[in-house]
């Protein structure tokens, strides 16, 4: 108590009322990074994303769900090929085509705002097909959701959630998240509870919503044979 005294008490107590809020405004776009393969590592780097679910949304845990169904990684697992990834992204992408290097489903939650997407790196002749399969995996979110994957999708981050609390700098960090956002601190058990109550219709109408939503790009490496922005929206449409 005596540290966190000397610590903080210096701190102006305002309470906030000097800061300046502005809601986030998600537009989409896209930043491309050229370089020619003879300049690079040889690898093109290639993520497709949109928005989504914030910290305060309804339908943030099953949208987090979602990213665990897609789920993804190196095209070769610790321990070597054949292990037997389920996810979407090693059934349908990296188990599929030999010339993906890697395949990840992704988030990056905010308060107001959320980006949820797919990044992938392939040797450069092969981005249009990247850039084309990536955009089926997305578009195929909102479509039929088979029990046994959702089931386990809600088992994997079940086992994230107690995982993390495991270690103290992480439960730590939880726990600094959740009262800024929040104002609380819920429970294990209680996120638990929300999880089993995600349905495959809440993943649809997640994936549904943030489809709507305009498509942003981030590509580095030897873009030659990457399609342009309007090309790779149009499959949106």
């Amino acid at each position: 108590m005596a540290l966190t005294s000397e610590v903080f008490n210096s701190l102006p107590s305002s309470g906030g009322e000097g800061l300046h809020k502005q809601a986030a405004v998600y537009t989409g776009g896209e930043v491309r990074m050229h370089k020619r393969s003879s300049e690079g590592t040889g690898l093109t780097s290639f993520a497709l994303a949109f928005e989504t679910e914030n910290w305060h949304s309804k339908d943030l845990v099953a949208m987090c769900v979602l990213q665990m169904m897609m789920g993804g990684g190196g095209s070769f697992s610790a321990g070597g090929p054949g292990k037997g990834m389920y996810s979407r992204l090693y059934s349908n992408v990296l188990n599929k085509y030999d010339w993906a290097e890697s395949c990840t489903c992704f988030n990056s939650i905010f308060t107001d705002s959320s980006l949820f997407g797919i990044y992938g790196t392939c040797l450069p002749d092969k981005a249009g097909a990247l850039a084309d399969v990536i955009s089926k995996e997305l578009l195929r979110m909102s479509g039929p959701v088979d029990a046994t994957e959702l089931a386990r999708a809600k088992n994997q981050l079940r086992s994230a959630i107690y995982m993390q609390l495991e270690s103290r700098a992480l439960k730590l960090e939880d726990i600094g998240r959740q009262i800024i956002t929040y104002g609380r601190v819920q429970s294990a058990e209680e996120i638990s509870q929300i999880i089993s109550q995600v349905t495959a219709e809440d993943l649809q109408r997640v994936a549904k919503n943030m489809l709507k939503t305009p498509v942003t790009i981030a590509a580095a490496g030897d873009l030659t044979s990457l399609p342009r922005y309007e090309q790779i929206q149009r499959a949106f449409k």
